[in-house]
């Protein structure tokens, strides 16, 4: 069956680069003949508007370059970061969003540049003032060191594979 329609692609500068190498690397498997692919990198602040959405970036600090994203339809909105450290301008950036995805991939005693502990990641969630939240990215140690803390926090939990959440 023929492909057709639009398929676009989103993120920080670099996107069209990476997206070009992965197509040239994957072929035949990831080809996007048959689709108008549209590739556009978002700075700091960009937006993206669709019927009735908006998409906004927002640069958070990595050791590459990053965005956040947030994601609003009507009165309901997510906020979702990748990888990235701490940093109160997030919060901001999310505030009062119906669901935060956050980033949480260290334990608490791990220092790995780019990226959060539970403790930071519970933060910015509760600095937000977020509907909920939802510990993403997790490993091991994270993930057992996020449950600890996790206790007795009622708007906030540790992300699953296939985990769905109406917002």
């Amino acid at each position: 069956k023929p492909r057709s329609g639009r398929l676009r692609v989103w993120g920080p500068a670099g996107t069209r680069a990476l997206v070009e190498g992965l197509c040239r690397a994957w072929t035949p498997w990831l080809d996007p003949r048959g689709y108008a692919l549209e590739v556009r990198e978002l700075a700091d602040g960009g937006e993206v508007q669709g019927l009735g959405w908006v998409v906004e970036a927002k640069s958070v600090p990595h050791t590459t370059r990053a965005l956040a994203y947030r994601v609003s339809r009507g009165s309901a909105s997510l906020v979702y970061t990748g990888d990235m450290e701490y940093d109160p301008a997030f919060a901001r950036f999310a505030a009062a969003c119906d669901l935060l995805l956050v980033e949480c991939t260290c334990a608490e005693d791990d220092a790995l540049p780019g990226h959060l502990s539970p403790r930071q990641a519970l933060q910015l969630a509760r600095d937000s003032g977020c509907g909920r939240a939802l510990l993403t990215h997790l490993s091991d140690g994270s993930s057992a060191a996020a449950a600890r803390l996790l206790g007795g926090e009622t708007r906030a939990e540790l992300a699953r594979d296939l985990m769905r959440r109406r917002i």
